[in-house]
């Protein structure tokens, strides 16, 4: 196959019972999307308290003086899901905010005990996920800056939580 196309992998004779002529799909021989790595631009590193002492890894994307950096433009703040870290959000990083996407500022954190940031000495719970969000939020989103908040799984609970406990905070 040519470099950079995409081929048809795992063929089996009979078609297997697929339906699909025994192709697998979508895979490709030469690695994954380029969108899974890491994003070309190192991140703004912070470590957010919370109200119970734990801290919380932040990391901020995108060109702080770049178009997407005006006292308008809106941050895009990505809250990930059980058992997940800022990883996960890597396309979207790569798609919003790299050098070969778009300008966007975009703020991922790991929430309490996953990826870089502590447990904290408390049971976690839904509520204390919210108050983390809120810290996060007034750390990472500079004043006078709306936020889109975007989350995967808990990370919506998460957001919810926040948004039950801070409504004044809430736009539309």
């Amino acid at each position: 196959a040519a470099a950079g196309r995409a081929q048809v992998v795992g063929h089996e004779p009979g078609g297997g019972g697929r339906g699909d002529g025994g192709a697998a799909v979508g895979r490709r021989e030469d690695g994954p999307d380029d969108l899974l790595t890491r994003p070309d631009n190192a991140p703004q590193r912070l470590q957010v308290p919370t109200a119970d002492g734990a801290r919380l890894n932040v990391e901020v994307y995108g060109d702080p003086d770049g178009p997407g950096a005006d006292d308008t433009g809106y941050v895009i703040v990505m809250v990930h899901g059980w058992t997940c870290n800022t990883a996960y959000w890597y396309p979207q990083i790569n798609h919003l905010a790299a050098s070969e996407g778009g300008s966007r500022r975009v703020v991922t954190y790991d929430q309490r005990g996953h990826g870089g940031s502590e447990r904290g000495h408390r049971r976690p719970t839904v509520a204390m996920l919210g108050e983390d969000l809120d810290a996060v939020l007034e750390a990472a989103v500079p004043p006078g800056r709306r936020a889109i908040l975007v989350g995967h799984s808990m990370g919506g609970m998460t957001i919810m939580s926040w948004a039950a406990q801070y409504p004044e905070k809430v736009g539309s």
